[in-house]
């Protein structure tokens, strides 16, 4: 099973992929509490022009060096 579908961002340097292993809150909240990496799932944004999917988080990538937040990513991933 795939946990995650991305789609490159198409301008600047945040992405919202998909969580498709479960709830993305959860995830991000799981994130947050055993790797010390806070990512923000879809529905803490609330938007006028239509409804936040659920599904998805936010990740910037747009760091000098994101290699170790990425790294504590896969890390975490690993034994998720």
């Amino acid at each position: 099973m795939e946990t995650f579908a991305f789609e490159h961002p198409q301008g600047g340097c945040v992405s919202f992929p998909r969580y498709l292993a479960g709830d993305a809150g959860q995830f991000c909240r799981e994130l947050g509490e055993r790797a010390g990496m806070v990512l923000l799932p879809a529905d803490m944004c609330a938007s006028e022009l239509g409804a936040v999917p659920g599904d998805r988080f936010r990740i910037g990538v747009g760091r000098r060096d994101p290699e170790p937040a990425l790294a504590a990513l896969e890390t975490f991933l690993i034994g998720h």
